[in-house]
């Protein structure tokens, strides 16, 4: 529980000092778990096993689990071997099953549950592909290996009915809207349903991925990054950034829209309260 009040404090103090917002409103967003809901984990590795890097360092830290994981991701780094691996990326489906593990440069001599598929970094910028399935949100979402989806289903599921009530309450007759880096299409596959939807992602990977999880909806795909994006007219940008957040050009492509309503997701204390005040 302390969690959440640390956390509303310190967004309360950012947008104040950062964003130049008065009296910021902030709630507490849904209740997550947490622990054990964690399906990405990266980390490097030190005699063969998984390690994390010691905060503000390079220095490894092995471990034998983690407890923010989730089981699936749990059990490849307790029992996992990586060699002489560098990197390791372990992401997992919590509610497929389906578990990948990424390792660089090369995957020769992993040892990892025989129903992890692996690969290394060589082989995929050779151009192999290789995706997890997740379901949330009541849709099922493919997410390749160089795309970025929430950290568990059930944090991504937050976001959508956060959005969701936003949208409800600022925008309730909203047609035409923008999920601005827009990854798989999270958000225009939910709270963009029944709507006209432009999704502007400059991955790719993250394209091709939402290529698939839209079909059939009225979303158009544009791969480009935003400061380079021709924006189009919209009611409403959604727009979940990097943790670099939107700067000065994202911010200009979302007043090009016309817009009357912008709701950001910020996942950097630092880019929030840069960005609000932008």
């Amino acid at each position: 529980p302390a969690q959440h009040r640390l956390r509303r404090e310190l967004v309360v103090e950012v947008l104040r000092r950062d964003g130049g917002i008065d009296d910021p409103s902030v709630a507490d967003g849904p209740a997550i778990p947490a622990d054990g809901v964690r399906t990405t984990v990266r980390g490097t590795v030190v005699d063969g096993r998984f390690a994390y890097r010691r905060r503000r360092s390079n220095d490894p830290v092995a471990v034998d689990g983690c407890l923010v994981a989730h089981p699936l991701v749990e059990e490849v780094l307790a029992d996992g071997r990586f060699g002489e691996a560098t990197e390791v990326v372990v992401r997992v489906g919590a509610r497929t099953g389906d578990r990948q593990v990424v390792v660089t440069p090369t995957a020769e001599g992993v040892v990892v549950p025989p129903d992890a598929v692996v690969v290394g970094a060589d082989e995929l910028r050779a151009g192999r592909r290789s995706w997890i399935h997740e379901e949330a949100a009541g849709r099922r979402w493919r997410v390749s290996a160089g795309s970025f989806f929430q950290a568990s289903p059930e944090g991504a599921e937050a976001l959508v009915a956060v959005i969701g009530e936003d949208l409800r309450r600022l925008a309730p007759d909203v047609r035409t809207l923008v999920d601005l880096c827009s990854g798989v299409g999270l958000f225009a596959g939910t709270v963009g349903e029944g709507r006209s939807v432009t999704a502007v992602e400059r991955s790719a990977s993250a394209v091709a991925d939402a290529r698939v999880n839209l079909a059939g909806l009225d979303v158009r795909p544009i791969r480009s990054a935003m400061e380079r994006w021709r924006p189009s007219r919209a009611e409403v940008v959604v727009a979940d950034p990097a943790r670099s957040g939107l700067r000065r050009e994202g911010v200009a492509a979302i007043d090009r829209t016309g817009a009357e309503v912008c709701v950001l997701v910020s996942c950097d204390l630092g880019a929030l309260g840069r960005d609000a005040r932008l």
